[in-house]
């Protein structure tokens, strides 16, 4: 006869190859094809008792799985979620540019030195650098 850890199994694997395959929504067309049937058709047209017993741990198998399932899915990191990304530096939105800077390799080893005592990244110190050059040439434009 099967039993509950019988629909466990079936169930953990069906919805494993689908999630992997086609993703959560396949899982849940599934799941909700599943229950519907064995609430609509399985469970009150069972032959005798026994058979009754058995689409009940079928469906209780059915939905434990199912919420497994997507309890793990949900949990998943990636794609887009609230809170999710780099913070803004600043209060204006900011645009990056990646730019390849030449400089001889003493200016590199005193920059590295500076900005380790510093704790400053590299693109901080150049941003900082350009942020006030600009100021500094709009003041001047200004006069």
């Amino acid at each position: 006869m099967r039993d509950k850890k019988y629909f466990l199994s079936y169930y953990g694997k069906v919805f494993n190859d689908l999630a992997l395959s086609d993703g959560m929504d396949a899982v849940t067309s599934y799941y909700d094809e599943q229950k519907r049937s064995l609430e609509e058709v399985g469970i009150p047209l069972a032959s005798n008792e026994t058979n009754k017993q058995i689409r009940l741990a079928q469906l209780s198998a059915l939905e434990d799985v199912y919420e497994q399932v997507k309890r793990i899915w949900d949990s998943q990191r990636g794609g887009a979620r609230e809170g999710a990304g780099r913070k803004p530096i600043g209060d204006k939105p900011m645009v990056s540019r990646r730019i390849a800077l030449s400089l001889p390799e003493e200016i590199w080893d005193k920059l590295d030195t500076h900005l380790s005592r510093s704790g400053m990244s590299l693109a901080a110190y150049v941003r900082t650098l350009v942020e006030d050059d600009v100021e500094a040439v709009v003041a001047l434009d200004d006069e």
